[in-house]
């Protein structure tokens, strides 16, 4: 595992390696937005400071191409898709978005990271692309990284047609459900801290393959569904 590539504010990095690590640290009101595709493992992350240009232009500062949420969303998936990416088996995670000024008397116009979260939302479902994991709002700072380690499964269904689960790495047979989990931890171990990501009947799985058997998958991202 290499060490980690941290990103500054306003800015986005695309990599192929599986051993990078995309990192944007103490995301504030700021967003971090990284997308990986499993299947050929390229990762990317932007570091996005504020939810819209005030001109409009995407040209207001090429230097940091991931300064504002709607470009910055836009500019990833244009490097993400030149480095061999699919739009369509992107998992995405949206980080941070916290309103960090919460003094009395001040207008929704300072809180910077709700609308952070807001223009993320509408250019996702502008751009029809689902959000895996979304980690926002509050009053403390979060982390994002992108691509710790390969972190995805296909399903093979009964009926022979195929899903694919992002960003988990472990799952377990709990009753009639298998869960598949995001553990956080280097053992790959369930415990408290694990995220649930996507529940699947067991009876209705035919195999489980981890992501680096996968090749040319077609498969969608499954969803958390209810036990």
């Amino acid at each position: 595992m290499n060490n980690p590539i941290s990103l500054g504010l306003g800015e986005l990095a695309v990599s192929r390696n599986p051993e990078d690590i995309l990192v944007a640290y103490g995301l504030g009101s700021c967003l971090g937005i990284s997308m990986i595709d499993p299947v050929t493992r390229v990762a990317g992350l932007l570091h996005a400071v504020l939810p819209e240009s005030l001109s409009g232009s995407e040209n207001d500062d090429i230097t940091t191409p991931g300064k504002y949420v709607d470009h910055g969303i836009e500019n990833l998936l244009t490097a993400l898709a030149k480095e061999g990416a699919n739009r369509n088996r992107l998992v995405v995670r949206v980080v941070g978005g916290a309103n960090m000024l919460i003094a009395p008397g001040l207008t929704s116009a300072f809180d910077i990271g709700t609308r952070n979260v807001e223009k993320s939302r509408s250019i996702f479902q502008r751009l029809n692309m689902k959000v895996a994991v979304e980690e926002v709002g509050g009053h403390t700072g979060r982390t994002n990284r992108a691509h710790d380690r390969p972190m995805a499964f296909q399903i093979t269904l009964h009926d022979h047609s195929t899903e694919l689960v992002g960003e988990a790495d472990t799952y377990a047979h709990e009753k009639t459900m298998t869960t598949f989990y995001r553990t956080n931890n280097a053992r790959r171990a369930i415990d408290c801290w694990s995220v649930p990501v996507a529940s699947v009947r067991t009876d209705e799985i035919l195999m489980i393959k981890a992501a680096d058997d996968v090749v040319g998958s077609t498969a969608v991202v499954h969803h958390l569904a209810s036990a």
